[in-house]
This record gives C-alpha cells, structure tokens and sequence, in this order.
C-alpha cells in the first residue's frame, strides 16, 4: 500500500496518484530536481533586461524625433519633437546594465525567492524542505511581507502533514 504524502489516504501499489488529492504517488525522477537560481545568475537577469530596455526608450525616442524633424522638413519647416526623455532615460538604464550598478537583490526579494523555491518544493511532495525554507525565511525576515506569507505556509503544511 502506498500513502500520499499530501492527504495522507493508504491507496494500492498500482495507483498512479491519490484519488482523493491528486498527488502523484510516484517517486520524481532526480532529474527533474528544481533548482534556485544562482545570485550571479538573477543578476545577469536583471542585467539583461535593463541594456534591452533601455536600447528600446533610447531608440524609440531617436525615432520619435527623426520622424517628426523630417516630417516638419516636409512642409517647409515648422516644428518637431525631441524625445529627450525616452533618449535620455534609455541611455541611462544602458549605462545601468552596462556598469551593473543596483542589481543588489533586497532582502526582501530574496526572501520571495526563496519563498518561490519552498512553494515548488511543496508541490512536489517535498514538505519537510519546504517547512525548513519556509522557517528559514520567517528567521532571517522578520517582519516582511514574504515572512507573513511563509508563516501562513508553514501553518497550512503542518495542518496537512499532522
């Protein structure tokens, strides 16, 4: 026989999930292990996302004003928009990306991320590493947002596994 490690009901060897819950009665395979992202690769990240962003307002606002100076040209003068701040706004998220100054996670964001690992943990079947993120993370953020959420986690886990 073999118990769900979610509602906790005895179900044949052959039942491939718990008919009750759902849950998978079946062992993962290793390789399907999750996996937290590394700091260095969160920051690569947020990295990338600013010299995308910025090369986007920098170039939206070249276009903006080429298109408006050579449509003011056109008909023989008159006036014409200079995007100076999507040019320059652009610019400064390049140099941000570029210089990778203020990629610092928070403690708070690191405590969403860890708050995210302990949930996919959970959802595994995994509960005892996912209460020992979940207790990590009330510890080391007190007071925070994602300590509220882990601390209503942990509530709801050891209702489950008791």
């Amino acid at each position: 026989m073999k118990k769900c490690t979610y509602c906790g009901r005895e179900n044949t060897d052959e039942a491939p999930e718990c008919p009750q819950c759902g849950t998978s009665l079946d062992p993962e395979p290793p390789s399907q292990e999750v996996s937290q992202p590394t700091p260095e690769q969160r920051t690569r990240t947020v990295r990338e996302k600013r010299i995308l962003y910025g090369a986007i307002w920098c170039t939206g606002g070249v276009l903006v004003t080429l298109i408006t100076y050579i449509s003011a040209v056109e008909r023989g003068g008159g006036t014409y928009v200079v995007a100076w701040g999507a040019i320059l706004f652009g610019v400064f998220q390049l140099i941000r990306g570029l210089t990778n100054t203020g990629d610092e996670p928070t403690v708070e964001d690191v405590a969403y991320d860890a708050l995210e690992y302990a949930t996919k943990l959970e959802t595994q079947g995994r509960f005892q590493e996912a209460l020992a993120i979940y207790q990590k993370i009330v510890q080391n953020s007190p007071g925070s947002g994602a300590a509220r959420d882990a601390q209503k986690s942990i509530e709801n886990l050891t209702a489950r596994i008791d």
